[in-house]
């Protein structure tokens, strides 16, 4: 029951947390009660496969997660910010095993070996409008082995996790942020969903800048005490990216030291929400202006500028609805930032 006793400590560090962060309000928690040994055992005989006990040991707890928040923004508005999600069992549904292949119909090299019955993808997070959050099943041949990796709106996958509970705890470090899982991939945080990290979880950005200063080599300044704090379990990823390039998976000790240290330098050093919240980011959520879910560059990781300029942004936010709408992950938040684009 060790992993059973881990996930509560995240989950209680994560409200200890957003209870030290200045602008933070109306936090909501499911109380959802816990799955039976026989729901869990009729959903592996429905979809003839194993939940890893990691995940079995979540479900036993609570029967999936929502967590909510809100901030205090300019003019003290109201503002939803936060969302922490895992689907319940009834919700974590498969995902069209297309969403593994390549354009020539065959597996992506990225992914984990398969074992004789497949990869099993499933939707982890129904929740989740910048993309999906996939839950892999029967990695590296082992059926009770999973990994989580994240489809973003362009229908590239990137690696968040090697297991549920790695996963549980990178969730809980990014405080459920807008777009958060950009920031481990090559795309990066557009600039919106920066600021709001810059805010509001300074610890979990730290490392994605420092790695793009070591990418681009056009910073010689030494690395911020947050980077610091996690260079043990974030490393920087060699080769030129945006994301955070997990070298190494984060332990229990190491997240529960970063949410400590995160609400306690908050409540000490931050600026209130209400006196510098992004009036890009408010008027984003509010629907009133558009950003793209990719990254502040203007040249994408293979290395050919995007088009620039009014005709270039059209371009990039027509081709964004239309790989929306091919892959299922179409929103109504990614449609109307297309459309408000081009009028």
């Amino acid at each position: 029951m060790k992993d059973t006793q881990q996930l509560t400590e995240i989950r209680a560090g994560v409200l200890s947390c957003l209870d030290g962060l200045p602008g933070v309000v109306n936090v909501r928690s499911s109380n959802a009660g816990p799955s039976s040994p026989a729901s869990i055992s009729a959903w592996e005989r429905k979809h003839a496969t194993l939940l890893p006990d990691d995940l079995k040991d979540f479900y036993l707890l609570w029967d999936g997660l929502a967590l909510r928040w809100d901030v205090i923004a300019h003019r003290r508005e109201i503002v939803p910010l936060g969302c922490m999600a895992i689907n319940s069992l009834a919700q974590l549904e498969p995902v069209d095993a297309a969403v593994l292949l390549d354009e020539r119909e065959e597996s992506r090299p990225e992914l984990p070996k398969a074992g004789p019955g497949g990869l099993r993808p499933f939707n982890l997070d129904a929740t989740c409008e910048c993309g999906r959050i996939l839950l892999l099943l029967g990695c590296d041949g082992m059926p009770r082995r999973a990994e989580v990796w994240f489809q973003d709106v362009s229908c590239g996958l990137t690696r968040l996790a090697p297991s549920f509970a790695e996963y549980f705890r990178l969730l809980a470090v990014s405080l459920g942020l807008p777009r958060w899982p950009y920031a481990h991939t090559d795309a990066g945080l557009d600039p919106t969903a920066r600021q709001w990290f810059r805010l509001l979880a300074p610890h979990h950005l730290a490392v994605s800048e420092d790695n793009e200063r070591s990418a681009t080599a056009t910073a010689a300044s030494a690395p911020s005490p947050a980077a610091s704090l996690l260079a043990a379990a974030w490393p920087p990823r060699g080769g030129a990216t945006k994301g955070l390039g997990l070298a190494a998976p984060l332990t229990h000790s190491q997240a529960l030291a970063l949410l400590q240290r995160a609400g306690g330098a908050a409540a000490q050093t931050a600026t209130p929400v209400a006196a510098g919240a992004p009036r890009e980011a408010v008027a984003l959520l509010h629907g009133s202006r558009p950003a793209a879910p990719f990254g502040a560059s203007d040249a994408p990781a293979g290395g050919r500028p995007r088009p620039t300029g009014e005709a270039g942004g059209v371009r990039r936010h027509r081709t964004l609805r239309a790989a929306a709408k091919a892959t299922g992950l179409s929103s109504k938040m990614n449609e109307s930032r297309a459309v408000a684009h081009e009028e």
